[in-house]
């Protein structure tokens, strides 16, 4: 009889809205990794039909605000509209379609504002 403890399988990667610390979201392909000797979260950002991600990026567990699982098909459409991707990502996704762009909200200079308002939102 073998008594070798046997590790458990990671989980499956699923496809994910991750908030961060509260101040960053990515959609993506979301998995637990273990790297230098910790478990971390590992998100592959996907641009809409591209089967490598456009970006990757790592946290600690301890900077996870909330995680919601969703379709594969929300988590592309929210890289193609660009929302929250760093600065040098963006020039490698098509440019959003705007029919899939809420008219309620304009996006002016990184800030989100309701259409037509001229609110200053840098105070």
């Amino acid at each position: 009889m073998d008594t070798t403890p046997s590790t458990p399988a990671a989980p499956a990667a699923e496809w994910a809205k991750v908030e961060l610390l509260g101040h960053r979201t990515r959609y993506g392909l979301a998995r637990e990794v273990e790297r230098f000797g910790t478990k971390m979260l590992r998100i592959d950002v996907f641009g809409p039909g591209s089967d490598t991600p456009i970006l990757t990026e790592f946290y600690a567990g301890q900077a996870l605000f909330g995680y919601r699982p969703c379709t594969e098909e929300c988590a592309r459409a929210w890289a193609s509209d660009r929302w929250n991707l760093p600065e040098e990502v963006r020039p490698a996704l098509p440019a959003p379609d705007s029919s899939s762009v809420d008219a309620e909200f304009d996006v002016v200079d990184g800030d989100v504002r309701p259409a037509g308002s001229s609110e200053d939102l840098t105070s």
